[in-house]
Protein backbone atom coordinates (compact mmCIF):
# COMPACT_ATOMS: atom_id res chain seq x y z
CA UNK A 1 0.00 0.00 0.00
CA UNK A 2 1.02 3.51 -1.24
CA UNK A 3 0.02 6.71 0.10
CA UNK A 4 0.57 9.73 -2.59
CA UNK A 5 0.55 13.26 -0.39
CA UNK A 6 -0.56 15.95 -2.61
CA UNK A 7 0.94 19.17 -2.12
CA UNK A 8 -1.31 22.17 -1.02
CA UNK A 9 -2.03 23.18 -4.74
CA UNK A 10 -2.68 19.94 -5.35
CA UNK A 11 -5.26 19.49 -2.92
CA UNK A 12 -6.75 22.85 -3.41
CA UNK A 13 -7.24 21.99 -7.66
CA UNK A 14 -8.68 18.27 -6.37
CA UNK A 15 -11.15 20.15 -4.21
CA UNK A 16 -12.30 22.81 -7.12
CA UNK A 17 -12.71 20.12 -9.30
CA UNK A 18 -15.04 17.72 -6.74
CA UNK A 19 -17.21 20.79 -6.50
CA UNK A 20 -17.70 21.77 -10.14
CA UNK A 21 -18.61 18.03 -10.57
CA UNK A 22 -20.92 18.16 -7.57
CA UNK A 23 -22.66 21.50 -9.01
CA UNK A 24 -24.01 19.49 -11.58
CA UNK A 25 -24.35 15.99 -10.04
CA UNK A 26 -27.94 15.48 -9.37
CA UNK A 27 -28.24 14.70 -5.88
CA UNK A 28 -28.38 10.19 -5.18
CA UNK A 29 -29.75 11.10 -1.76
CA UNK A 30 -33.07 9.99 -0.97
CA UNK A 31 -35.23 12.95 -0.28
CA UNK A 32 -35.75 13.86 3.23
CA UNK A 33 -32.96 15.65 5.59
CA UNK A 34 -29.47 14.89 5.14
CA UNK A 35 -27.82 12.96 7.42
CA UNK A 36 -25.57 15.11 9.00
CA UNK A 37 -25.15 19.30 8.66
CA UNK A 38 -22.54 21.51 8.87
CA UNK A 39 -21.29 22.24 12.60
CA UNK A 40 -22.49 18.79 13.63
CA UNK A 41 -20.39 17.00 16.58
CA UNK A 42 -19.20 13.58 15.22
CA UNK A 43 -17.15 10.65 16.10
CA UNK A 44 -15.35 9.36 12.60
CA UNK A 45 -13.34 6.29 11.96
CA UNK A 46 -10.28 8.57 10.97
CA UNK A 47 -8.89 7.26 7.23
CA UNK A 48 -11.97 4.44 7.47
CA UNK A 49 -11.46 3.92 3.73
CA UNK A 50 -8.21 2.91 3.87
CA UNK A 51 -8.29 0.55 6.82
CA UNK A 52 -8.25 3.03 9.77
CA UNK A 53 -9.89 1.49 13.54
CA UNK A 54 -9.63 4.52 15.51
CA UNK A 55 -12.87 6.51 15.87
CA UNK A 56 -12.28 10.63 17.23
CA UNK A 57 -14.72 13.16 17.59
CA UNK A 58 -14.81 16.19 15.96
CA UNK A 59 -16.91 18.84 13.80
CA UNK A 60 -18.55 18.51 10.27
CA UNK A 61 -17.49 21.17 7.82
CA UNK A 62 -19.13 20.52 4.70
CA UNK A 63 -21.41 17.93 3.26
CA UNK A 64 -21.66 16.64 0.22
CA UNK A 65 -24.64 15.48 -2.28
CA UNK A 66 -23.35 12.10 -2.17
CA UNK A 67 -23.55 12.25 1.62
CA UNK A 68 -20.11 11.98 2.60
CA UNK A 69 -19.08 14.81 4.94
CA UNK A 70 -15.79 16.86 5.83
CA UNK A 71 -14.51 16.56 9.25
CA UNK A 72 -12.59 18.56 11.23
CA UNK A 73 -11.07 16.22 14.50
CA UNK A 74 -10.85 17.44 17.75
CA UNK A 75 -6.87 16.91 17.48
CA UNK A 76 -5.99 18.92 14.44
CA UNK A 77 -6.54 16.55 12.15
CA UNK A 78 -8.94 16.75 8.86
CA UNK A 79 -10.37 14.68 6.49
CA UNK A 80 -12.51 14.97 3.47
CA UNK A 81 -15.37 12.98 2.05
CA UNK A 82 -15.61 10.81 4.79
CA UNK A 83 -18.51 7.89 3.85
CA UNK A 84 -21.30 8.16 6.32
CA UNK A 85 -20.55 4.61 7.75
CA UNK A 86 -17.58 5.84 8.78
CA UNK A 87 -19.80 8.92 10.93
CA UNK A 88 -21.81 8.68 14.01
CA UNK A 89 -23.80 11.74 15.99
CA UNK A 90 -22.85 12.97 19.09
CA UNK A 91 -25.57 13.30 21.74
CA UNK A 92 -26.00 17.18 23.05
CA UNK A 93 -25.05 17.29 26.60
CA UNK A 94 -28.80 17.68 27.38
CA UNK A 95 -29.71 14.40 25.42
CA UNK A 96 -26.74 12.70 27.20
CA UNK A 97 -28.00 13.90 30.85
CA UNK A 98 -31.75 12.70 29.66
CA UNK A 99 -30.40 9.54 28.41
CA UNK A 100 -28.26 8.68 32.01
CA UNK A 101 -30.81 9.81 34.29
CA UNK A 102 -33.64 7.55 31.97
CA UNK A 103 -31.04 5.07 32.38
CA UNK A 104 -30.39 5.31 36.06
CA UNK A 105 -34.28 5.79 37.18
CA UNK A 106 -34.42 1.69 35.48
CA UNK A 107 -31.46 0.18 37.37
CA UNK A 108 -32.82 1.69 40.46
CA UNK A 109 -35.57 -0.61 39.95
CA UNK A 110 -34.69 -3.51 38.65
CA UNK A 111 -33.28 -6.46 41.02
CA UNK A 112 -29.52 -7.57 40.39
CA UNK A 113 -29.53 -10.94 39.18
CA UNK A 114 -25.69 -11.37 39.05
CA UNK A 115 -24.57 -14.21 40.93
CA UNK A 116 -22.84 -13.56 44.58
CA UNK A 117 -19.08 -13.77 43.83
CA UNK A 118 -19.09 -12.79 40.41
CA UNK A 119 -17.11 -9.34 39.75
CA UNK A 120 -18.77 -6.41 39.12
CA UNK A 121 -18.58 -2.93 38.33
CA UNK A 122 -20.05 0.56 40.47
CA UNK A 123 -21.82 3.46 39.33
CA UNK A 124 -18.97 6.23 40.10
CA UNK A 125 -16.22 3.99 40.01
CA UNK A 126 -12.80 4.96 38.16
CA UNK A 127 -11.97 2.33 35.40
CA UNK A 128 -10.07 2.05 31.77
CA UNK A 129 -11.94 0.44 29.36
CA UNK A 130 -11.45 -0.70 25.81
CA UNK A 131 -13.24 2.34 23.62
CA UNK A 132 -15.32 0.35 20.90
CA UNK A 133 -13.90 -2.81 22.04
CA UNK A 134 -17.10 -4.68 20.49
CA UNK A 135 -16.09 -3.82 16.91
CA UNK A 136 -12.65 -4.52 16.77
CA UNK A 137 -11.73 -1.12 19.11
CA UNK A 138 -7.77 -1.18 20.58
CA UNK A 139 -7.43 1.82 22.61
CA UNK A 140 -8.47 1.90 26.02
CA UNK A 141 -8.97 4.91 27.78
CA UNK A 142 -9.83 6.02 31.66
CA UNK A 143 -13.18 6.94 32.56
CA UNK A 144 -16.14 6.40 35.64
CA UNK A 145 -18.83 3.55 35.49
CA UNK A 146 -22.10 5.63 35.03
CA UNK A 147 -24.58 2.85 34.69
CA UNK A 148 -24.41 -0.72 35.72
CA UNK A 149 -26.53 -3.22 33.92
CA UNK A 150 -28.34 -6.31 35.36
CA UNK A 151 -25.81 -8.47 32.55
CA UNK A 152 -22.98 -6.86 34.40
CA UNK A 153 -22.37 -4.57 31.04
CA UNK A 154 -21.70 -0.69 32.17
CA UNK A 155 -22.17 2.50 30.57
CA UNK A 156 -18.95 4.51 30.51
CA UNK A 157 -18.14 8.51 30.96
CA UNK A 158 -14.68 8.58 29.28
CA UNK A 159 -12.16 11.48 30.67
CA UNK A 160 -11.95 12.66 27.28
CA UNK A 161 -15.16 13.03 27.17
CA UNK A 162 -17.04 10.40 24.89
CA UNK A 163 -18.92 7.58 26.30
CA UNK A 164 -20.68 4.71 25.43
CA UNK A 165 -22.94 2.77 26.59
CA UNK A 166 -23.70 -1.48 27.81
CA UNK A 167 -19.45 -2.17 27.59
CA UNK A 168 -18.50 -5.79 28.28
CA UNK A 169 -16.97 -6.60 31.31
CA UNK A 170 -14.25 -7.84 29.93
CA UNK A 171 -13.34 -4.45 28.20
CA UNK A 172 -13.20 -2.84 31.37
CA UNK A 173 -10.84 -2.90 34.22
CA UNK A 174 -10.57 -1.06 37.69
CA UNK A 175 -8.09 1.19 37.62
CA UNK A 176 -6.43 1.03 41.30
CA UNK A 177 -6.67 4.06 43.75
Amino acid sequence: FVKVLLSDEEKTRATAARAAVEEVRPDPMPTGKAKFERGQRVRAKFQGDIGGVNWFPGTVTAVHADGKCDIAYDDGDSEERVAPRFVKVLLSDEEKTRATAARAAVEEVRPDPMPTGKAKFERGQRVRAKFQGDIGGVNWFPGTVTAVHADGKCDIAYDDGDSEERVAPRFVKVLLS
